[in-house]
């Protein structure tokens, strides 16, 4: 393009966007004039022009020939100081009712001008701006479609994946749990084994007590027997003798009885708590929400499994105790920057 195109251009653009958004109700000044000097009824024509003038594209203006771009130019100054003559129009001055008159007729006649310029520019505008937009929608059609169907694809490949990845995480979590199950398994038929030895200790027990206690009973009685009274020292003392060791093998037994059988009552709630612990941890480990918090969970999990616990059936020391949380802090905050420049 041209300079001179290229000037007349920014000049109906500019002179042509001025009149567009003109707004033909400020001509009419209807409070500060009155209804004597107002311009109410040059406000219809003045709308039709204004619309007029919006039924150009600017967009389109570059189609034009220079000649054109200046008659657009001088047709909406011209419409432009016509306005401004009602907006500065003072009732004041001389003459003022022949002027108000005489810019009123010029706003109506001007209608007719103004359509004559611009109407055929109208006409070409539009039939340009069709065409292209024709192409646009065309390219855009295109587009879209392209994108709709690299959607699809892309959506395609999502689903697959999500799928895959399910799958995965069935059969990995499946994995796990049959493992877990397995190993909770050793830890129930420990339980199991201690039940039953316990069961059987706690017979014996009871069955020692009560020997113990008839065996208590009938020696209260034997001064009763005389047959069975001692006649000398010696004979006595062998009674005394026996008695004692009798009453210390049945107490040994029973002792040892009931320690049998608290111990094996121990051992199988310890069991019993390692395999509904080992069946639980996971949900415990899943809940975290960082990898620290899960490795601080699953290390307190493990012990939780594997140490220790008072059962209220035996008294253990706490020689295996753990440090707990308090422990196992710092081995997870450390930063990895402080890790590394230590190596």
């Amino acid at each position: 393009m041209s300079t001179e195109h290229d000037t007349a251009l920014k000049s109906a653009v500019e002179s042509l966007a001025a009149v567009q958004s003109f707004d033909a109700n400020s001509i009419v000044r209807a409070e500060k004039l009155g209804s004597a000097f107002d311009f109410s009824s040059a406000k219809e024509p003045a709308d039709r022009i204004v619309v007029l003038f919006n039924q150009v594209d600017a967009s389109g203006l570059g189609y034009l020939p220079t000649a054109n771009l200046l008659n657009l130019h001088s047709i909406s100054e011209s419409t432009r100081q016509l306005f401004q003559q009602a907006l500065d129009f003072d009732p004041t001055s001389a003459n003022a009712t022949n002027t108000r008159d005489s810019i009123v007729a010029s706003i109506a006649s001007h209608e007719h001008t103004v359509f004559s310029n611009i109407s055929p520019l109208i006409s070409y505008l539009g039939s340009q701006l069709n065409g292209t937009q024709s192409v646009i929608d065309s390219l855009r059609l295109e587009i879209q479609n392209s994108k709709k169907t690299l959607d699809d694809l892309i959506n395609s490949a999502q689903t697959a994946s999500v799928e895959a990845n399910s799958i995965l995480e069935t059969a990995r979590i499946a994995s796990a749990n049959v493992g877990v199950s397995k190993e909770a398994g050793h830890f129930s038929k420990a339980a199991d084994d201690h039940r039953n030895a316990s069961e059987k200790w706690r017979t014996a027990t009871f069955w020692s007590a009560g020997v113990l206690l008839a065996y208590s009973v009938g020696t209260a009685f034997l001064h009763k027997w005389e047959w069975m009274m001692p006649t000398s020292n010696l004979g006595l003392t062998q009674l005394l003798v026996s008695k004692v060791l009798v009453f210390g093998v049945l107490g040994y037994l029973l002792t040892l009885s009931a320690k049998n059988f608290l111990n094996h009552k121990h051992n199988e709630i310890v069991n019993k708590h390692r395999q509904n612990a080992l069946l639980t941890y996971e949900t415990m480990v899943n809940a975290g929400q960082t990898p620290e918090a899960r490795n601080i969970v699953l290390q307190l999990a493990a012990a939780s499994i594997y140490q220790l616990h008072e059962t209220g059936y035996i008294k253990q020391g706490d020689s295996n105790s753990r440090g707990g949380i308090i422990e196992i802090l710092p081995k997870t905050s450390v930063p990895l920057n402080v890790a590394n420049s230590s190596n």
